[in-house]
């Protein structure tokens, strides 16, 4: 999302439609999403919704959540920085 954000802004509004989500992880078989569409004001709200995703699943506890954010984040923004502006790197 930090990239879709580098690119659109930090307030770009959008809408994502998933029709099917896996049923217990990869290989197990699809079901169908409820609600299919899922609209968000800004890339970032994407990035923690999916976050907290993982903390409702119990697959996670929320500081993993706040931290896999924040590590993405920053992995990218150095990406941006380092790779992607070649001007920034003579």
């Amino acid at each position: 999302m930090t990239i879709l954000e580098s690119e659109f802004g930090k307030n770009y509004a959008f809408t994502m439609r998933t029709p099917l989500v896996d049923r217990a992880g990869p290989f197990s078989g699809k079901i169908e999403m409820q609600p299919m569409t899922r609209s968000f004001a800004a890339f970032s709200d994407a990035a923690d919704q999916c976050g907290e995703s993982r903390v409702f699943l119990s697959i996670h506890f929320r500081y993993d959540a706040i931290a896999g954010v924040e590590l993405g984040r920053r992995v990218v923004e150095n990406i941006l920085k380092r790779l992607l502006n070649p001007a920034a790197n003579r």
